[in-house]
């Protein structure tokens, strides 16, 4: 799962909500927000404003 959100969130600047990984993806809202926190630590993509998340370059 980390590996699929992690492709999905891609290297867009401005990032993506975790609607718009939600529908991409085909996960719950939990599902999707459990794993951007496990991302998150794991420092695979990091936070650009509250809501809106992106890969680490």
């Amino acid at each position: 799962m980390l590996a699929d959100l992690v492709k999905a969130v891609g290297r867009a600047r401005k990032g993506k909500s975790v609607d718009q990984l939600q529908d991409k993806l085909g996960w719950t809202r939990m599902q999707v927000r459990n794993t951007i926190t496990r991302a998150s630590a794991k420092g695979f993509i990091e936070t650009v404003k509250p809501g809106l998340y992106r890969r680490v370059l």
